[in-house]
């Protein structure tokens, strides 16, 4: 065998630097690719907006240090403290690389360039005698890179998880690399790779999608391995795996607490709600409805495209139907593995590949559901708590079954090339068409990843953000307080708005970039309500022109400003953004009625920014005065207090926001007040403080008035303030007491599912010091 590789690699000039040669022709594309798909403009909008790739800084001050979030919606309990490190990183990097295009394009083009890298590692790790499969191996990575799937479900929807296309398979390599060697060095690198690009809980639907069948498979082959292997095995699984998880315990301790709590604010509460039970099975039966077939072509389910008008059918149409039967080179290479692996493959080879077998059956089925009575299983499967997660199953395993099916695939050429080494034309022939196929299915990659907004036909999604836009930003920043809230306009149905390009009609349409470029929070569509049913009240007080209603929403929910863009293209006003009926009434009389007056016009006049007929205050209260210190803590002084009295917080819900007693009441520094009559409140300038010392003792300390905490407006938080019970609980250095027997007392508002993230920290901190430890005195 060895001699006829020899023989087949001179007679070919295959070199041994054939991997490495072509890995930088490969990533050489991959760095030019954006630049031919987007021409200049940015690649931005979507449920995750991407603007943290060209605006890195604004984003890490606005929404990454806290554990709640406004992100274009009312507030809620969310780690988005998982992407600490990525912003942080990518933040320092956009002080190099000062062009924000360059950012955005890089984002692009190096989780595919990971995604590349770690592949051909992992699957090496997997092959005993990798060195004569260097052919292989790089087809098989590019099978997966340049998979329809991937380009499909992981671009086009621009989400966060494009980064698990190189994460899964660098986790997976550096494990099989400490299973094999005991490595702590490997723990190290594999945490510094999830830290910096896992995402927290944003990516967890297909970090499943992939260790599902790979856990379910390694289950059903337990029988082939040894029980010594076994052990050994898991016991390295645990280490390494716990030393990843502890590592993350800075943004997984507060998703876990997160996940726990029964508030509505919860985004993991939402997952497990009856609501979203019940809409698996509804989504389940409505999505599920490919076949088989066109996954085992390397291709994304044809039905769904078809039966949703997505981008995906029209491509269909003039290109895939054309040249799938080219992909049936990826089923016989597939069967011809079957049926030789055990000629061919050493014993442990013949096991690994059976495991791969057995997850890629298990994905397969995962992926495509629609398998007869296995179709009702898996809606069965929805009943375990957390599983709705994969209620779009043809999204969220997308990412797993690429990766097995890329592996599974690799090990197959392996044992063609082991099979037919000596049939010289079958192996070529075979190797041709398969590279043939796989350059082939990345020709429509431009018309995939360059589409139409959603039911439109002329508006694409790369743009270049206005100057005139960036400058009315930097206007309303200096305008508004962080402490509103602003009322997009035009109103959608979802948690979007619309940034219109200055050269062309193309859009950025996605979450409502407000509070990242400015710090304030805006509503701008009916999910911005989380869900509540003031949602649909509010649309259709707009529809029936009932502005009083409107002005009654707007006041309770602590929207004092509109902000209206004037811009958006007909073509998007009629898209899936809008209800057309809502959006009619949007007019000049709508404005008119909800307004008091203009504040600001953009330079152009495609934006405006308007205040409210009646305005009110995120904190309120008889004789209050509040200051924002973040957005996760506010202190608060009232002054002669004698009876009970209500404390209003127009914020969401949580019962994690709680009060705390401070002594010395008298120490309450506020300038430049804004005094707002008709609440008797008075509002501080804001400090803006990320962290204060005094932030760890709410960890211990008891909350005042937690049993009088209570939900009002149906939405936001309210306490009774009861100054006899002060006087009976605590010493007088706590309160001060007036000469009419009144009571000054200073609290401060603390979101204390915050504090756990310090904890989270410190745990993430020991973690790595551990492991450092270990491997300093494993090498000593």
């Amino acid at each position: 065998m060895r001699n006829y590789y020899h023989t087949l690699s001179e007679k070919f000039k295959i070199h041994k630097h054939l991997l490495p040669f072509s890995n930088c022709l490969i990533i050489l594309f991959l760095i030019i690719l954006p630049y031919f798909l987007f021409q200049g403009k940015l690649f931005i909008g979507g449920d995750d907006t991407r603007l943290f790739y060209a605006y890195p800084k604004e984003y890490l001050i606005n929404t990454q240090f806290f554990s709640w979030t406004n992100l274009s919606s009312f507030g809620w309990n969310f780690s988005y403290q998982s992407f600490l490190p990525f912003v942080s990183l990518w933040t320092i990097l956009s002080e190099i690389i000062k062009s924000k295009i360059v950012l955005g394009y890089l984002s692009i083009s190096l989780p595919l360039i990971l995604g590349l890298i770690f592949f051909q590692k992992f699957i090496r790790e997997l092959i005993i005698d990798k060195e004569k499969h260097e052919p292989e191996i790089l087809l098989g990575s590019s099978f997966y890179i340049f998979s329809p799937i991937i380009l499909y479900n992981h671009f086009v929807n621009p989400l966060i998880p494009i980064w698990l296309i190189g994460l899964i398979p660098a986790l997976c390599y550096y494990f099989l690399k400490f299973v094999k060697t005991g490595n702590l060095l490997d723990i190290l690198k594999g945490i510094i790779l999830t830290s910096i690009f896992s995402f927290g809980s944003h990516n967890s639907p297909w970090v499943g999608g992939f260790f599902i069948p790979i856990t379910a498979s390694l289950i059903t082959c337990l029988f082939l391995f040894k029980k010594e292997s076994i052990l050994q095995f898991f016991k390295k699984f645990f280490i390494f795996f716990g030393f990843i998880f502890f590592s993350q315990f800075f943004w997984l301790l507060g998703f876990l607490l997160a996940f726990l709590s029964s508030s509505s604010n919860s985004f993991t509460s939402n997952v497990v709600s009856e609501a979203f039970s019940t809409d698996f099975a509804r989504t389940i039966l409505a999505t599920s409805t490919g076949t088989i077939i066109y996954p085992l072509l390397n291709l994304f389910h044809r039905q769904i495209a078809f039966d949703y008008g997505l981008s995906l059918k029209e491509i269909y149409q003039i290109f895939y139907d054309k040249t799938y039967f080219l992909n049936f080179i990826f089923i016989i290479v597939l069967f011809l593995g079957i049926l030789n692996f055990r000629k061919t493959l050493l014993p442990l080879e013949r096991k690994i590949y059976l495991v791969l077998l057995v997850a890629f059956l298990v994905s397969l089925y995962l992926f495509t559901v629609n398998i007869g009575p296995l179709k009702a299983l898996f809606i069965e499967f929805g009943y375990i708590p957390g599983f709705v997660i994969f209620r779009n199953a043809y999204d969220k395993f997308a990412l797993g079954y690429t990766i097995i099916y890329s592996l599974l695939i690799t090990y197959c050429l392996v044992i063609i090339k082991k099979r037919y080494l000596k049939m010289n034309k079958v192996y070529l022939t075979l190797i041709s068409l398969f590279l043939l196929a796989t350059l082939i299915n990345i020709l429509p990659i431009k018309k995939i990843m360059v589409s139409p907004l959603q039911t439109t036909e002329n508006i694409y999604k790369n743009i270049t953000i206005p100057q005139e836009y960036l400058e009315f930003m930097k206007e309303v920043k200096g305008k508004i307080v962080s402490t509103n809230n602003v009322l997009s306009v035009p109103y959608g149905i979802s948690l979007y708005s619309v940034i219109k390009d200055e050269e062309s009609n193309n859009v950025y349409a996605g979450l409502s970039p407000l509070i990242i470029f400015t710090g304030v929070n805006d509503i701008s569509g009916g999910l911005s309500f989380n869900y509540a049913p003031e949602a649909s009240r509010f649309e259709d007080a707009i529809i029936n022109k009932n502005y009083d209603v409107i002005n009654n929403i707007l006041f309770t929910r602590n929207i004092n400003y509109v902000f209206v863009t004037k811009n958006v293209p007909d073509e998007v006003k009629k898209s899936y953004l809008f209800n057309l009926e809502a959006l009619k009434a949007q007019n000049e009389d709508f404005i008119s009625n909800i307004t008091d007056k203009k504040i600001i016009t953009s330079a152009k006049g495609n934006y405006e920014l308007y205040s409210t007929k009646e305005r009110n205050s995120l904190i309120s209260g008889d004789n209050l005065t509040f200051k924002k210190i973040s957005r996760v803590k506010y202190k608060i002084l009232i002054k002669n207090i004698k009876d009970k009295q209500e404390i209003l917080f127009n914020d969401s819900y949580h019962p994690g926001w709680s009060l705390y007693l401070v002594p010395m009441p008298d120490s309450f520094n506020c300038q430049k007040p804004n005094n707002i009559a008709d609440l008797k409140t008075t509002e501080c300038r804001q400090e803006n403080a990320f962290f204060e010392i005094e932030d760890l003792s709410f960890i211990w300390e008891d909350p005042v008035f937690e049993e009088s905490q209570t939900v009002n407006n149906q939405f936001s938080n309210k306490w009774i303030i009861d100054p006899d019970w002060i006087r009976k609980n605590f010493d007088k250095k706590y309160y001060k007491v007036n000469k009419d027997g009144s009571m000054d007392l200073e609290l401060v508002l603390y979101f204390k599912p915050q504090a756990y993230f310090y904890i989270g920290v410190a745990i993430s901190i020991i973690t790595v010091g551990v492991l450092i430890i270990l491997i300093y005195l494993k090498r000593k």
